[in-house]
């Protein structure tokens, strides 16, 4: 339960980092790594409505 909590916050952090370094040109692979971050993060939220 512990565990999947710190998952659900390092992915909330990885998305405020992506955001923070939206300068990146490569638009498509900061999109691919935003949706990769949110399916985590959703998942995490799936895990823990679960217990």
């Amino acid at each position: 339960m512990l565990l999947v909590g710190f998952f659900v916050v390092v992915g909330i952090l990885m998305i405020f980092g992506s955001v923070v370094d939206a300068e990146i040109p490569d638009a498509v692979g900061l999109i691919i790594w935003v949706g990769v971050e949110l399916v985590a993060v959703v998942a995490g939220v799936f895990v823990l409505r679960e217990k």
